[in-house]
């Protein structure tokens, strides 16, 4: 269960001071384009009073680096559910266009959920509790789901029992808490807790539906897709945006028993989606027949419509995608990087064939699997197009306007990813330092009017393989080999090998065995034998036992000498040994802003010198890009285990981070001596290593 979810965590509190310990938690449901909505519980809206004073407070790493809060904004009480007694209640926050609210329109939304029967399972949840009447303490809780009851005079929502590890509990201002199942998906909120904190409840999130009349459609996951030709049980989220959310699955089809890995495409549906929908299945029935052979284009293995959610079931790609290798860092070496921009070519150049446009191609819609590039997320597929997929009611001239569209495109994902570079400017420069000819090729297809680039996907990709370096570059033998062509494969292959038959009998050498006769009374003295030692063995281990109840453990009494954590963090790969307790590194803000938002040229300034929430990052124009959102995540990439620590303090210091990890003087111990039979000791504030006796 990934904790990714924290940072969407906030805080529900009163802007007035004397009302300071009246709070609780909150999560973000929904981002209508103009406000974002909140849930949390209605008798949290209670007590904080009166309702003008409102506060939804954004942390913006989930509170793992402390409690300091980074910025308030002023909420409405959207709908509660306190008059129909069920605790829950809606918050929206409009959009001011101020910078208080970039925080929480970056907010990652959570998904919702509501399975038939989660009792036993395991559950994480987080939230915002008093500590000592004069702080807010964000702290992570987990334990697993008890019995469940339904409530309502329709028995509309369900109550769960929510029973906490030993030495977990739950705390006044927990109250709005998301209830975060294995998979990653909302599926209760905290409402109480019950005595010591050891255990409490949450209501299902089914019961907003009963509060918010005009609950948007898409806010909940289904948990399992069944139908008459398939079944796909749906998993945890990988991506979700405004426009679809994408879900790992396991799907079978009726005709098989064997469970396949996919991913699962779910587009919501609204009121005004009438032609989508009436061009769905077409369009989808269309590119399975034209483009699901093609090597590089992602099979389509099924499809459908839900109450609230078209759906496609694709093929799953292991690696993720492009964008994913750029955002975690990967080096793609510059030949595997042409492979997989010629392959995407030549499935664009396969569907332009087709009279089909992809309309949307980026970094993220090209996907890396086991089978090679695929290519997803075709316009005419996954937006509320009008039109038919392949239809004749364009132009011609529109056609090839829109193959162009596809062309240029897929030349600044190639300035991207073949120099790093976000503008496609920059990375023809630096691209014509070192590959000329391609950076020429590129120059064409980016050309800004549409009949200076070359007259077809087919000639840019010919164009683009006749420029690559005869003599290849480092990390040729990197490239992922090509995979088989489905154009070549029967109309329907079987789908389990044919079993080659067993050779016959007469291939075996013929060669016999003499059998030999044991008399039974020799049998019957070697069992006779064999439990008598067995019985001998055990009396004897008896013996030992009491002989020696004295522990098995090792008495650690040799002093092997001190222990060197400086060295200890240096092997880390931090930078240095703060006390005796954490390593630490500096956080370079300027490269933490390229790594958040894939760059290679943003610079970061604090508004608030003093403050380190206060950080923007900014381009080389001076243009603001946005904010650090996932300090945690750049710790864990930058060092694996550290996580952000604020360095501003009450006492005026610069704005800042660094990344720490507490050190474990144990295996401090384990890895300066090399042995795990080893414990550390802190002897008048120094810390010395001891082996056995």
């Amino acid at each position: 269960m990934s904790d990714s979810w924290l940072s969407s965590v906030v805080l529900i509190r009163s802007s007035d001071p004397a009302r300071k310990n009246d709070f609780g938690t909150g999560f973000p449901l929904f981002w209508d384009g103009r406000a974002m909505y909140f849930a949390t519980c209605a008798h949290v809206v209670k007590a904080i009073g009166n309702r003008n004073n409102i506060l939804v407070t954004y942390m913006s790493d989930g509170g793992s680096s402390g409690i300091d809060l980074m910025r308030d904004s002023r909420a409405e009480v959207y709908v509660s559910g306190e008059t129909d007694g069920i605790d829950l209640a809606i918050l929206r926050v409009e959009d001011s266009n101020a910078s208080p609210f970039e925080g929480l329109r970056t907010l990652p939304i959570l998904p919702l959920r509501t399975p038939p029967d989660e009792k036993e399972n395991p559950f994480k949840t987080a939230g915002f509790a008093r500590w000592e009447m004069q702080a807010f303490d964000f702290s992570i809780l987990q334990g697993f789901f008890g019995k469940q009851r339904r409530i309502g005079i329709n028995k509309y929502a369900a109550v769960w029992d929510l029973i906490l590890n030993k030495d977990d509990q739950l705390r006044p201002g927990n109250s709005g808490s998301p209830v975060i199942d294995k998979d990653g998906y909302v599926v209760a909120i905290v409402s109480t807790a019950q005595s010591t904190g050891q255990r409490g409840t949450a209501i299902s999130v089914e019961a907003l539906k009963a509060i918010w009349s005009n609950i948007p459609p898409g806010l909940f996951l289904p948990w399992q897709i069944e139908s008459r030709a398939h079944y796909c049980r749906v998993g945890a989220v990988i991506q979700r945006g405004e426009e679809a959310v994408v879900c790992e699955g396991w799907y079978r089809n009726t005709e098989e028993k064997k469970e396949e890995r996919v991913a699962l495409k779910f587009l919501p549906i609204h009121q005004s989606n009438e032609a989508f929908l009436r061009y769905f299945t077409p369009n989808v029935r269309r590119f399975q027949d034209w483009l699901s052979r093609q090597t590089n284009i992602v099979d389509i293995k099924a499809s459908g419509i839900l109450q609230e959610y078209a759906y496609l079931i694709l093929e799953y790609a292991a690696d993720g995608s492009i964008a994913d290798f750029v955002k975690q860092g990967r080096q793609i070496p510059f030949d595997t990087a042409l492979d997989y921009l010629l392959a995407t070519a030549e499935a664009l150049s396969y569907a332009h064939g087709r009279q089909i446009t992809h309309g949307n191609v980026k970094p993220s819609n090209i996907l890396v699997g086991n089978a090679g590039v695929l290519l997803t997320d075709f316009e005419a597929l996954t937006r509320h197009s009008k039109g038919v997929l392949g239809g004749t009611q364009e132009q011609p001239a529109d056609q090839r306007t829109r193959e162009a569209g596809d062309q240029y495109a897929l030349a600044v994902v190639a300035c991207r990813l073949l120099t790093g570079d976000l503008s496609p400017q920059n990375g023809l420069k630096r691209l014509g330092t070192t590959h000329q000819e391609i950076a020429e090729v590129l120059r064409r297809a980016l050309a800004a009017n549409p009949a200076d680039r070359y007259p077809s996907m087919r000639h840019f990709r010919t164009a683009l393989e006749q420029a690559r370096p005869t003599g290849g570059t480092p990390g040729q033998d990197l490239v992922v080999p090509p995979p088989p062509d489905r154009t070549s494969l029967p109309d329907n292959p079987p789908l389990i090998p044919e079993a080659k038959p067993l050779p016959p009998l007469s291939s075996f050498p013929s060669e016999r065995r003499e059998a030999r006769w044991v008399p039974q009374k020799w049998l019957l003295v070697y069992a006779f034998v064999m439990t008598l030692l067995f019985l001998g063995l055990g009396i004897w281990s008896l013996a030992l036992h009491f002989a020696a109840p004295q522990s098995l453990q090792p008495v650690y009494a040799t002093q092997l000498g001190g222990l060197d954590l400086n060295g200890y963090c240096t092997s880390l790969t931090y930078a240095e040994l703060v006390g005796d307790s954490s390593c630490s590194s500096p956080v370079d803000m300027n490269l933490a802003c390229n790594w958040q938002w894939d760059g290679t040229d943003l610079h970061n300034r604090f508004s608030s010198p003093t403050n380190s929430y206060s950080g923007l990052c900014y381009d080389s124009q001076g243009k603001r890009v946005g904010g650090i959102n996932d300090m945690e995540g750049y710790c864990k990439h930058l060092v694996h285990y550290g996580a952000p620590v604020d360095i501003a303090d009450k006492s005026g210091t610069l704005a800042g981070w660094t990344c720490q990890q507490q050190i474990n003087p144990t295996l401090a111990c384990m890895w300066q001596y090399g042995t795990t039979n080893i414990e550390a000791r802190n002897t008048q504030g120094n810390w010395y290593c001891y082996g056995p006796a």
